[in-house]
């Protein structure tokens, strides 16, 4: 079942200050090709479509999620696993994992999987939830923990919500 907060329109959901950070990301990063590990609903690809970011592929592993998403976004979405290293295969230069990597067992794996210079956005909680597998009280100990497979350009706490940090790495 998927919760009441995962089928609002994006501008109404508690991740959307989150996502705009990421849109403020992307501009900065010349013609951009998206692939969104952990799509969910398909907020942000609706809200990625809306400001213009169509050159897009997003994934999850949950089927419903993924029909949502579909019935949600005009992006291109479908079922899939983070640690299948097929899912990387192709033309993009941004990968997004915004409330995912705290959620994979392997995120250091998974992050591995991705060809080498590509631009990473991702988010990072700083508070225990259930589900959470890893949070983080500081930004040095993210780099520190992200620190072989991402080379970390810029992470800040954000201050709405103020319990995640937000973050801009380039896979090593």
């Amino acid at each position: 079942m998927v919760d009441g907060e995962y089928i609002k329109h994006y501008k109404k959901s508690f991740y959307y200050p989150i996502w705009q950070h990421i849109i403020k990301y992307i501009r900065q990063i010349k013609n951009p090709k998206i692939l969104e590990i952990g799509c969910g609903t398909g907020q942000l690809a609706h809200f990625l479509y809306d400001e213009g970011f169509k050159d897009y592929k997003g994934f999850d592993i949950d089927s419903d999620m993924v029909e949502k998403a579909k019935r949600n976004s005009k992006q291109n979405v479908f079922i899939a696993n983070a640690e299948d290293k097929e899912n990387y295969i192709g033309e993009y230069n941004i990968i997004i994992a915004t409330e995912v990597l705290e959620h994979l067992k392997n995120d250091l794996v998974v992050i591995n999987l991705i060809k080498k210079g590509v631009n990473f956005l991702f988010s990072i909680p700083s508070f225990k939830c259930d589900g959470h597998l890893r949070w983080f009280n500081s930004a040095p100990e993210i780099m520190n923990y992200y620190y072989d497979c991402l080379y970390i350009k810029e992470l800040r706490r954000l201050k709405n919500p103020s319990k995640w940090f937000i973050g801009w790495g380039i896979t090593r």
